[in-house]
């Protein structure tokens, strides 16, 4: 027997110039902190309604939700589940609060302070993180959606891939270590030599791997400003036969450097976790679209087509313009990016504005490719985004990685719900970037565009001269 779930919600607030004024959290009271006993949703009220209801009435401040930042459960005394919703609230300048005893004090609570505070995955970091109220991408817990009573998250992971097309992600379980890990590697290797990361150049690969310097990579046929290790899944060349499909090419080894051999077992790790992470996450939004959860799994078996990028953004003494990478969609389906904290991604948003994808640690940002727009009809589309070169001579890190299927896999049509087929809005149609079924097509299309050395050198029968 499913236990009863209690909606409760919990709300940190501040005024415009960012300072925060009040935390609260449902069951059990915050120590110190304006708590509203309960802090239940009340029957045919939402939880946005609920916390400025409350927000009101226990201390007179008038405010606006600026965000959902994160969920999380917690068994109830008396029995049942409570399902805390987070948000951050914002409220006009020069507001004091009245609840409590230290609440007149506006500067008595500060970021730092959250720490021992029992907070949901995404709050202390978004107050930690401080310059976040500019980001307003979606925080999705994937412990939540694996858990016994996913259904709130499941629709709020579909709204974020409808609307925005980008979320962070938290509650994925990837241990610390191997993140500080790769990043680790990744500042020994773009530190070593010229010569020595200049020893796998991409140029020398038929498959796309190995380093790329700075400038090397185009998007929308603009050099971008980073250089790169490209690493894909660790498989010989094949055999094939004049009428197989040239995207089968791809297939190949990675590139490692002789002089840092830890850089190998470093990326390896990330990447198995990477799409670990990524493959639970696709099988939540195909239950998100009204399937099971094994929808997808036909299209990603041994043979899938992963790759990972290790990216340095060089500071502003090192580069040539501020296109870090240039405007662009994902050509595979789902991203996943482990980036510093030094920030630099964008997001499109449906107006043409440009919002930043501020780093949340702990988190991932996820975003979806042109494949799931395929599959969706365009009930999820794949979002232009893109990376501002740092305004710094700090260089920043960055290490995305790219979940792709088997490259001969056609794009499957997935069956929707009538109520979200309604909303599919078609597949773009860019004549300058058709969206093609076979996803080896649709990748090696991208990487012949973005590679123009290694498609001079390995793919001239397929490249118009």
């Amino acid at each position: 027997m499913t236990e009863p779930l209690i909606p409760c919600v919990g709300a940190i607030v501040l005024d415009a110039d960012g300072r925060v004024l009040l935390v609260r959290r449902a069951n059990p009271p915050a120590q110190g902190q304006w708590s509203i006993p309960g802090g239940r949703v009340e029957p045919g009220e939402s939880a946005q309604t609920a916390v400025l209801r409350e927000l009101v009435e226990e201390t007179g401040l008038v405010g606006a939700v600026v965000r959902e930042v994160g969920t999380v459960r917690r068994a109830a005394p008396g029995g049942g589940t409570y399902l805390i919703r987070d948000f951050l609230v914002e409220v006009p300048d020069g507001s004091v609060p009245r609840a409590g005893d230290d609440a007149s004090d506006a500067d008595w609570f500060t970021p730092a302070d959250l720490g021992p505070l029992d907070t949901s995955p995404g709050l202390v970091e978004a107050l930690t993180g401080w310059g976040l109220l500019g980001t307003h991408l979606p925080v999705i817990d994937l412990s939540v959606l694996q858990g016994p009573e996913p259904e709130r998250e499941l629709e709020r992971l579909r709204d974020a891939l409808h609307d925005a097309g980008f979320l962070h992600l938290s509650g994925h379980g990837v241990d610390p270590a191997i993140v500080e890990d790769v990043f680790a590697e990744a500042r020994r290797f773009f530190a070593l030599p010229l010569e020595d990361r200049l020893a796998i150049d991409e140029v020398n690969s038929p498959h796309f791997r190995g380093y790329t310097q700075v400038g090397n990579e185009l998007t929308q046929g603009r050099p971008d400003q980073r250089d790169q290790l490209d690493v894909g899944p660790e498989r010989e060349a094949r055999d094939l036969a004049p009428a197989d499909p040239a995207f089968l090419r791809m297939t190949g080894p990675n590139q490692w450097p002789p002089a840092l051999p830890s850089l190998r077992p470093a990326v390896l790790a990330w990447y198995d976790e990477a799409r670990r992470v990524s493959i639970e996450l696709l099988r939540s939004i195909a239950v998100a679209l009204g399937q099971e959860p094994d929808w997808f799994d036909p299209w990603f078996d041994a043979d899938t087509h992963d790759h990972l990028k290790v990216v340095r953004y060089p500071g502003s003494t090192e580069r040539s313009g501020d296109q870090g990478v240039g405007a662009h969609k994902d050509y595979g389906w789902l991203a996943l990016l482990l980036q510093d904290d030094l920030g630099g991604l964008q997001v499109q948003g449906l107006d043409g504005s440009w919002i930043e994808a501020t780093p949340l640690p702990g988190t991932f940002v996820v975003n979806i490719g042109e494949m799931l727009e395929v599959a969706t009809r365009g009930y999820l589309r794949a979002t232009v985004h893109r990376v501002v070169s740092p305004a710094t001579t700090q260089d920043r890190y960055s290490i995305p990685f790219f979940l792709g299927p088997r490259l001969d896999a056609t794009v499957p049509a997935i069956p929707l719900p009538e109520a979200l087929e309604a909303q599919a809005r078609g597949i773009e149609d860019d004549p300058d970037n058709p969206l093609l079924a076979v996803y080896g097509d649709n990748a090696l299309k991208g990487w012949l565009r973005a590679h123009p050395r290694v498609a001079q050198r390995w793919w001239s029968d397929v490249v118009p001269a």
